[in-house]
């Protein structure tokens, strides 16, 4: 399992999806525009965060499928 990456010592790609942590917010999956603003997807679809987004990791692989 990947561990949490602080926004402080490094930020993921431009545009990758990723899962965040942030200040008083659950954790959700999101992904970081050219211009540094974090937009949720999922339910929260194309939602800009507006909390302060602190750590962030790659998203895990999905599960082997079940022969």
């Amino acid at each position: 399992m990947s561990e949490w990456i602080s926004v402080k010592d490094r930020l993921p790609e431009a545009r990758a999806v990723v899962l965040v942590t942030m200040k008083g917010a659950l954790p959700c999956v999101c992904r970081q525009d050219w211009n540094g603003d974090w937009w949720m997807l999922g339910q929260y679809r194309n939602q800009r965060c507006r909390a302060e987004v602190t750590h962030w990791m790659p998203l895990p692989e999905p599960p082997k499928e079940v022969e």
